[in-house]
């Protein structure tokens, strides 16, 4: 979860409840999901389907890049 808070951005990872009908019910396994909330769109939620070595592999080098591009 990310948000504003003045000229500042925000955020926290950490497990929530959800209702069972909230897409985010729906993940399981591999699969990942999600969730965008704009002023001028209420939610636009994206379900990654099976991701495999190469697709977890590659997410957690571009990680390694942008901290080290945001700290280096």
């Amino acid at each position: 979860r990310a948000w504003r808070e003045g000229d500042d951005i925000k955020a926290r990872v950490a497990p929530e409840a959800v209702s069972l009908a909230d897409p985010f019910a729906l993940v399981t396994g591999t699969n990942s999901v999600i969730r965008f909330t704009f002023d001028t769109l209420p939610g636009l939620t994206i379900i990654e389907e099976d991701a495999g070595t190469e697709t977890t592999a590659f997410g957690v080098l571009a990680d390694l890049i942008s901290v080290v591009r945001h700290f280096g």
